[in-house]
């Protein structure tokens, strides 16, 4: 279903492509699926007294799922389900990639507070309205959703289906709010840095030292420059008057201490594949070992790092040694920089 309201418009011809179906499945049903699960994961039940303390980002989604709502609605008073259906293929690929991407970290917090309880709120509230929207269109995933956010004990949740609930009222579109603009800019800087980097051959996983903006782009972003840093994984935003608008200049030179970085994150990324494979939940912890077979300053390099690779990979305990008979959930080995390493993990009782 989804597939033929999206491929083209009703009265042109449809020749059926499988490969695009799968396409499809990946890109919009799987991903509104993680971003569900993502929040089943990571839900937490809060104090009463606790206040929800939302930040520009929470803000952000609300704002795009509202002008969402008015330009579905306007699309299908209009007949135009295509459209309607596209755009909100569009919202669900920027709640992937960027509302949840960089809230990641306030919905692993070990410990809920006010800006977890914001998170928390506005993602419920985001899948909840999407799947109303959705219920035209795809009923029965419409109807999944839901009915999984009911069972999370959500209060808004409260009727007995989604084809149940009112459409929401159409609003006048008005002019991009504040919050729209400095977040649309952030995102237009972010994907100039990553041209950027793609074009000197860095990747993102590897840290850089800096990223240059002009006054003016500065200026704007100044509220989220913390999400541009993260995103593009260097450690300031700086402003340079040499810099035009709308051009960004990265600081590419790699010291030893951001190479280092970099074979860290390489690695932390590694064990949390393994941590996949092996069907792990992010409330298991596990016991990490190594062997080094290449590159012999390996065990002092972890020494110093050993703290980040635990908090990063849930790790209660690090060992240096594999043996033969070593009975592990995944057991690998790594090769990056010069380095192979052995690396195995157990599930801890």
């Amino acid at each position: 279903r989804w597939y033929f309201y999206t491929v083209n418009t009703p009265g042109d011809n449809k020749l059926f492509n499988l490969r695009d179906l799968e396409t499809k499945k990946r890109r919009f049903v799987d991903t509104l699926v993680n971003s569900y699960l993502f929040l089943e994961t990571y839900y937490d039940n809060a104090p009463a007294s606790l206040a929800a303390r939302p930040d520009i980002l929470d803000s952000w989604i609300l704002e795009r799922l509202a002008g969402l709502e008015s330009k579905v609605s306007a699309c299908l008073e209009a007949y135009n389900v295509t459209s309607a259906a596209r755009d909100i293929e569009e919202f669900v690929d920027e709640l992937s990639n960027w509302y949840i991407r960089r809230s990641r970290r306030k919905f692993q917090k070990q410990n809920m507070d006010g800006e977890k309880l914001a998170a928390q709120n506005t993602l419920e509230q985001v899948l909840r309205r999407v799947s109303i929207l959705l219920a035209p269109f795809t009923p029965f995933l419409a109807e999944w959703l839901y009915q999984n956010l009911k069972s999370l004990k959500f209060e808004a949740c409260n009727v007995e289906s989604v084809h149940l609930e009112k459409w929401p009222v159409k609003k006048t579109q008005t002019k991009n709010s504040d919050v729209m603009k400095i977040m649309d800019k952030a995102r237009e800087i972010v994907a100039l840095g990553l041209a950027e980097r793609a074009r000197v051959g860095i990747r993102v996983r590897q840290p850089l030292n800096a990223l240059y903006l002009s006054p003016g782009d500065y200026n704007i972003v100044g509220d989220v420059l913390y999400l541009v840093a993260e995103e593009l994984n260097v450690k300031k935003v700086l402003s340079d008057r040499k810099i035009a608008k709308d051009i960004v200049v990265l600081d590419t030179e790699l010291t030893a201490e951001l190479k280092e970085e970099g074979l860290v994150r390489e690695l932390t990324r590694n064990i949390n594949d393994m941590r996949k494979e092996a069907g792990l939940t992010p409330e298991d912890k596990i016991i990490l070992y190594y062997d080094v077979h290449q590159g012999q300053n390996f065990q002092e390099l972890l020494s110093r790092w050993e703290q980040v690779i635990k908090s990063e990979t849930r790790s209660h305990q690090i060992h240096f040694g594999i043996t033969p008979d070593d009975n592990f959930l995944v057991h690998k080995t790594w090769n990056h920089s010069g380095y192979e390493i052995g690396v195995g993990i157990k599930k801890m009782s």
